[in-house]
């Protein structure tokens, strides 16, 4: 009989921590160059971008067709399918409801 080995975890220690420290230098170099211009952040300037009403309209969007992909790989049950579902739900109702209390937070 053949024997199987068992799986690795996905995420390890060491995987999650490689990230977080990639993370904060890519955050760090952000900020530099903010400061460098004196200008905004790219990741405020793109906070405020997502958080008015055509922002997320266009995250609801991307949703749907993620969606799309995931039923055209494997059907409704599709790991894809379901997440681009509660995306595009969060998109558009975050949208409707959230747009111009957000747009307002951020200006």
């Amino acid at each position: 009989m053949k024997q199987t080995t068992p799986a690795r975890p996905f995420a390890t220690l060491r995987a999650v921590s490689n990230i977080i420290v990639v993370l904060g230098l890519l955050l760090l170099a952000d900020w530099l160059c903010a400061r460098w211009s004196d200008d905004e952040t790219y990741a405020c300037a793109t906070t405020r971008l997502l958080s008015s009403e055509a922002g997320l309209t266009a995250i609801g969007m991307g949703g749907l067709v993620i969606a799309i992909i995931g039923a055209t790989m494997g059907g409704v049950r599709h790991k894809m399918t379901v997440v681009g579902l509660v995306v595009m739900a969060f998109g558009l109702v975050a949208g409707t409801v959230f747009g111009n209390l957000l747009a307002s937070y951020f200006r």
